[in-house]
């Protein structure tokens, strides 16, 4: 049995929803992008961090996939597993934090932002895409950006292990952050916010 089988296998028997020759033109914001071989998407953090170790220890290629915005896929497809993490966790706001799963759409932690008067993601409204792909790519607009509110991210190392980073580790930059290189998937998110006006 190939790698990619033994993954295919896996990821069923973790309850995640499994997609083979996936268009992903389906899953990304400017519609274009061909099959990927394999498609794999769940709600279970722990369940991808399973398959996330295995693709590492077997050599399949693999991309972490937020909501796929600001993404260019080609019409050959992809060769590997795309690892797609949905969140329906609703936001928290406590000790003046919020904490999100990544899977959370960023107009949904923004609508949630309005809905309980909490200032400072007014830059956020109208950027496409999760909280987690926000913080991959330190995503801003309108003068602002996600290094301004990062206090740390949770996440899962490409060997399966549960981890931690703050926001001063995190190298943020202009769009780009440590888990570009680091080959991690974010789970979670704790940003800095105060109370605004409701």
């Amino acid at each position: 049995m190939t790698a990619l089988r033994e993954l295919i296998k896996s990821a069923k028997q973790l309850g995640c929803k499994v997609l083979e020759n996936e268009p992903m033109r389906l899953h990304t914001s400017f519609k274009i992008g061909g099959p990927a071989r394999v498609f794999i998407e769940s709600g279970d953090a722990a369940a991808l961090g399973t398959l996330l170790r295995q693709c590492h220890e077997t050599g399949i290629p693999r991309l972490i996939l937020g909501r796929g915005s600001n993404l260019l896929v080609a019409d050959e497809g992809l060769s590997g597993a795309v690892l797609r993490l949905t969140g329906t966790e609703p936001p928290r706001f406590q000790d003046g934090m919020i904490r999100c799963v990544a899977g959370v759409s960023l107009s949904s932690l923004c609508r949630f932002a309005l809905k309980n008067g909490i200032s400072g993601l007014e830059f956020a409204w109208g950027i496409p895409g999760s909280a987690g792909g926000a913080a991959y790519m330190n995503a801003g607009a309108y003068g602002g950006e996600m290094k301004q509110l990062l206090i740390s991210c949770e996440h899962i190392t490409p060997e399966g292990l549960p981890g931690f980073l703050p926001a001063d580790r995190m190298e943020l930059a202009y769009r780009h952050s440590a888990y570009a290189e680091n080959g991690c998937l974010i789970t979670a998110l704790r940003l800095a916010a105060k109370p605004g006006d409701k």
